[in-house]
């Protein structure tokens, strides 16, 4: 790939403000003091309510009866919510624990791209029906390591065409805890070979492209047990947010 920066559409709470403004629904409060005695009670209870308020709201995705704007803004407005309680990870140790095991996307602000390949009715030609994330530390304490982001997909016009494409990528944790990425390889694996590999790849690029080339500086915004998300902290990355749910399957 090459090393110009991505423009991607990304939608964003800021770019979402005049829709929000209208919207009738007010966001999610959680605002409560944390200065009572029963401190780590009450952050545990907001922690509760903001990422059942979230999943709440994913579940509105895909929705007919629900614009798919309204949809996308309300998510990320419960995004906000759960950020707001994250407590970074105080040292190298915590960090591993916060990124270790195998998470998969449930939501992203980066939009499938104008170049993605579609049929006559507007579909995409490729499908990615689960992406997932993973990242392996060596073990010298170097704060370096791999991560690999994994996309599944398949090609609902071809019979029997599917696979996976490993995107595999170095690290390194920065001083302040963020993550800088690079890209270091593509294998994709396919079943079936497309009739059109060159498509097929592009159509992966175009359908996450986040995660296809996630070159760049990230920081975790939020994690806990069950949930991760990470925001990306550069110029290429401004107004990226993903969020991951622990992948019990794997």
């Amino acid at each position: 790939m090459g090393r110009q920066s991505a423009t991607w559409v990304v939608l964003s709470l800021t770019l979402a403000s005049a829709w929000r403004t209208g919207m009738r629904h007010r966001p999610f409060d959680v605002s409560m003091s944390l200065s009572a005695p029963d401190m780590t009670t009450l952050r545990s209870e907001k922690v509760s309510a903001a990422k059942q308020h979230l999943r709440e709201r994913l579940q509105q995705l895909g929705n007919p009866e629900v614009p798919e704007l309204e949809a996308r803004v309300a998510v990320e407005e419960a995004i906000a919510d759960v950020q707001a309680l994250h407590i970074p990870a105080m040292t190298f140790d915590f960090l591993k624990i916060m990124l270790g095991g195998e998470w998969k996307v449930v939501y992203s602000t980066v939009m499938p791209q104008p170049s993605v390949p579609r049929n006559e009715m507007g579909a995409p030609l490729v499908r990615v029906y689960k992406a997932s994330q993973r990242f392996n530390f060596t073990s010298d304490e170097s704060g370096k390591g791999e991560m690999i982001n994994k996309l599944c997909w398949d090609l609902p016009s071809e019979e029997g065409v599917r696979g996976y494409l490993d995107v595999r990528c170095s690290f390194e944790v920065s001083s302040n805890g963020a993550l800088e990425i690079e890209p270091e390889e593509h294998i994709i694996k396919p079943e079936k070979m497309p009739s059109d590999p060159e498509m097929c790849v592009g159509g992966l690029q175009g359908m996450s492209p986040e995660m296809f080339d996630p070159r760049g500086r990230w920081i975790t915004s939020y994690a806990d047990p069950d949930i991760r998300i990470l925001s990306g902290m550069d110029q290429r990355l401004a107004g990226v947010i993903v969020v991951f749910e622990r992948d019990e399957e794997t």
